[in-house]
């Protein structure tokens, strides 16, 4: 579920850019796609396998402690390490707080494309969409 992103200015004003996130469709490397559902709802998921809510995750220090205290929760029985609980905490934390409007994201299935679309709105949480 490792999202990268890349920035390319789109006017002559210095402050416009769009950003292109890639986002993995899966839990996981082999978990089950999501991608069609995601189309069929015009949204992108984050965490879906967690059925957690993170929209209570605010952009400051104690928002960070309180989402890397929910992926530890979560995870507790798969004995994730350091680097792997920071790696989910990372890609949580950007697609809560860095995608912004207009953005471009581009769902994959490992390294394919199978979807692109521009972030029209904000975090919601939505129990059992998925």
């Amino acid at each position: 579920m490792a999202m990268e992103n890349q920035s390319f200015q789109t006017s002559s004003k210095p402050k416009e850019s769009i950003r292109y996130w890639k986002l993995g469709t899966r839990a996981g490397e082999r978990g089950p796609s999501q991608f069609d559902s995601m189309k069929e709802g015009n949204y992108i998921s984050i965490g879906f396998h967690l059925g957690l809510d993170f929209s209570d995750i605010r952009d400051d220090e104690e928002g960070r402690k309180l989402l890397m205290d929910r992926i530890k929760n979560a995870y507790r029985q798969h004995k994730l390490s350091q680097r792997q609980l920071q790696i989910t905490f990372n890609d949580i934390f950007r697609f809560l707080h860095e995608i912004k409007k207009n953005d471009i994201v581009v769902a994959c299935d490992g390294e394919t494309a199978v979807g692109i679309g521009t972030k029209i709105g904000e975090y919601y949480h939505e129990q059992g969409t998925i």
